[in-house]
């Protein structure tokens, strides 16, 4: 009979396992999590990138940056760190779900944070809805 593990990290698995088995999110890598702004800067930029391209050239946070790589403490990209400080700063203002309800304006850019669940008028809605992307990041 196989032994269930019973601390904390068992219990995580299991979360976690069921998350990207049963509720199609992806699983997250630590390196990818940046612990100073608590965001998963590769899907957190790869949804915007793919969902929202013409506001991300208008903050231009690519220019020097390639592969949407959590920064480290040797790359400066000045642009990155303004989006990421605001990003952090709407969400202690507003809370996060205001954040992806309403999105953010972050000059001279706005954006949408997550797209509603999709209306059957509205064409476009489930090819947005889809690009959402939902993750889980063990510690």
């Amino acid at each position: 009979m196989p032994t269930t593990n019973t601390r904390q990290s068992g219990l995580e698995a299991l979360i976690v396992n069921w998350l990207t088995t049963q509720n199609g999110y992806e699983q997250g890598a630590s390196a990818d999590y940046n612990r100073e702004y608590a965001v998963d800067e590769v899907r957190l930029f790869r949804f915007l990138e793919d969902t929202q391209p013409e506001q991300m050239k208008k903050l231009g946070i690519y220019v020097g940056v390639e592969n949407f790589q959590p920064l480290h403490e040797t790359q400066k990209n000045v642009k990155r760190i303004q989006f990421l400080d605001r990003l952090r700063g709407e969400i202690a203002k507003r809370g996060v779900i205001d954040v992806l309800r309403n999105g953010i304006k972050a000059y001279p850019a706005s954006l949408i944070m997550f797209y509603i669940t999709p209306s059957k008028k509205n064409t476009k809605s489930p090819v947005f809805f889809a690009k959402n992307i939902f993750g889980v990041t063990r510690r």
